[in-house]
């Protein structure tokens, strides 16, 4: 007699990831920094640079530079004590003495540090400036896709270098009547409406994923 073959028993399918699981990190591009990340990154550069004066400036890809030209930016940047690191969406802002903001862009893969002066330099940096303490902030990015500027907030706006950014989405300016007041206002997918930096700044693609699967 013939026998039917025993049912083979499907592994466990794996469980859902999400924001609250500490296992969120297995489902995420480590190469692309979302809000958490880039605030981590202006918290440890606030206490390192705050009070802090650039004596020197060293761009070897002149690309990464959104505004002004190398020339300039070095000539700018020379001198600057640093008043405040604060981040704005995915943007990392070094107030400067005057009115004039260090503002950079992580973009994909890069990083921002402060190191010593004899570190030895990583591939792909970009951008090294002195500090009048013997350490050096440094700029690299392998993908190239980051961006550096410096220049008053207006002005970078004004030159379309620095994009529009709207409410703060851990803000108490965020409030269900403001995103309803956002969403009532487009014709787009939720997901693509809630990626618009324009509308709320600092959402990445991983969260409102995230966001939409538990809505």
């Amino acid at each position: 007699r013939l026998r039917k073959p025993p049912l083979r028993r499907r592994a466990p399918s794996a469980p859902i990831v999400t924001a609250r699981s500490p296992a969120r990190r297995a489902t995420t591009d480590p190469s692309m920094p979302e809000l958490p990340e880039v605030e981590t990154v202006a918290r440890d550069l606030r206490g390192e640079l705050v009070g802090r004066r650039f004596i020197s400036a060293w761009v070897s890809e002149p690309g990464v530079l959104r505004f002004p030209a190398a020339e300039a930016f070095g000539a700018a940047l020379l001198a600057r004590r640093v008043e405040s690191v604060e981040r704005r969406g995915k943007y990392i802002f070094c107030r400067l003495d005057g009115a004039e903001e260090l503002v950079v862009h992580l973009g994909m893969t890069g990083h921002l540090r402060v190191v010593g002066g004899d570190a030895e330099v990583v591939k792909h940096t970009h951008l090294r400036a002195g500090l009048d303490d013997g350490r050096e902030l440094r700029f690299d990015d392998a993908r190239r896709f980051g961006r550096v500027m410096l220049g008053v907030r207006a002005l970078l706006e004004e030159r379309r270098v620095l994009p529009a950014l709207g409410v703060e989405p851990l803000s108490g300016d965020f409030t269900p009547e403001r995103l309803d007041g956002l969403m009532r206002r487009t014709r787009r997918t939720v997901k693509a409406a809630l990626l618009d930096q324009a509308g709320i700044a600092g959402l990445g693609n991983i969260y409102v994923d995230e966001a939409c699967h538990l809505a």
